[in-house]
């Protein structure tokens, strides 16, 4: 179990949703999902996965990796989230990253771009200097576990950077998940921002 430092990231809890939110048909008036998921995981959870009747729309990218605001380059990730928020009657994101994630480990393994505008360059000032700093003592294996973890909150992070995101959030129109995928059991584990972990969906931390 990996329970997150939470000096990073001042999350509001009543922006995040649960699984009922995804699965309770009393409460779906045909909202959709929006799933942000890595390329590299080739059994992103859809709606048979959860068992929702709601309609999934999935994104897939380099790590499930969301631009902040401030990032100047356009990526068809956002305007992917933004088309799907202002015309599919979407109201749950869930940012989904998993366990046996080798684009991570490939970029662990790379060195930082002196450019510093490409991804590798990003993941290693966010995700690489948070695991560095907050838990030094953690074994190699244990910085990967926590680096896939700790990228995947920055990506929710920068997610709640853009005014058409936050703007639902405040009304209460739109709910925000983070969950990692168990690549050997399928198991989905769901970020609770109010313990700083990511628990299993029965209440089992991992």
């Amino acid at each position: 179990m990996y329970t997150l430092h939470t000096d990073l990231y001042d999350f509001n809890c009543n922006y995040f949703g649960t699984m009922n939110d995804i699965t309770n048909p009393e409460s779906l008036n045909d909202k959709g999902v929006v799933i942000v998921a890595c390329c590299d995981h080739f059994k992103v959870p859809n709606s048979e996965y959860v068992s929702s009747p709601r309609q999934f729309f999935t994104i897939q990218n380099l790590a499930n990796s969301i631009p902040a605001s401030n990032d100047p380059k356009f990526d068809s990730t956002l305007g992917s989230i933004e088309y799907a928020l202002a015309l599919m009657n979407v109201n749950n994101i869930v940012v989904c990253g998993h366990l046996d994630c080798k684009i991570i480990r490939h970029w662990s393994n790379r060195s930082r771009d002196v450019s510093g505008n490409n991804e590798v360059t990003k993941f290693k000032e966010n995700a690489c200097a948070a695991v560095k700093r907050l838990y030094p003592h953690a074994t190699e294996h244990e910085k990967i576990n926590l680096r896939i973890r700790e990228h995947l909150l920055t990506q929710i992070k920068n997610l709640q950077s853009h005014s058409f995101v936050m703007s639902r959030l405040e009304e209460g129109s739109l709910k925000i998940h983070g969950w990692l995928v168990d690549d050997q059991s399928d198991h989905i584990y769901s970020y609770n921002p109010s313990r700083s972990l990511f628990g299993f969906i029965d209440g089992a931390p991992l």
